[in-house]
């Protein structure tokens, strides 16, 4: 039985490609393993398109950032300030506009207190911008909320610093 595999119009390599990997994974893998052989072919296919991909366009990176809205807060508080409103509104503008699959909403903290303390403020933050959306309309089941705590920051952190860059919770329109 011969294999023949259709490239996906988005792979940047052509089908004689595919058929030449497949076939050297043929005569490294016996026969009862071709559904494995398939599998991992179509993986590397997927791979190999990936890396010959062309970069994206100035246009789609735009897009991609347009579809960012950050709110951040004061010190220890979950509390959203006037222009973290305004930043939620813009998101649920975008929403209204995009209809994204997910919404997914990241807190983050700064390090002050301990790892505990800044995963439950970073939820806390999170939870504050989770209860505006669905006040406002969002379906709860398109919403995620994630907490980073003092994790992956935008900019290096100083240890027991107080930078506004980190008390905040950024909502993401997939």
């Amino acid at each position: 039985m011969a294999i023949q595999i259709k490239p996906h119009p988005r792979w940047a390599c052509g089908a004689s490609v595919v058929q030449e990997i497949l076939a050297r994974f043929r005569e490294m893998i016996p026969m009862p393993r071709r559904l494995i052989t398939v599998a991992v072919l179509a993986a590397v296919a997927g791979l190999a398109a990936c890396a010959d991909a062309p970069p994206p366009t100035p246009a789609a990176t735009a897009a991609r950032a347009d579809r960012l809205f950050t709110v951040f807060f004061e010190p220890g508080s979950a509390a959203i300030p006037a222009e973290g409103r305004a930043s939620i509104e813009a998101a649920l503008a975008a929403v209204v506009q995009a209809r994204p699959r997910a919404v997914i909403v990241r807190g983050h903290a700064d390090d002050i207190g301990n790892v505990r303390q800044s995963m439950d403020t970073s939820l806390r933050h999170a939870r504050a911008v989770y209860d505006v959306l669905l006040d406002r309309g969002v379906p709860g089941d398109s919403v995620v909320i994630q907490g980073w705590g003092e994790f992956n920051q935008q900019i290096p952190n100083e240890p027991e610093v107080r930078q506004p860059e980190f008390r905040r919770a950024v909502i993401i329109l997939r």
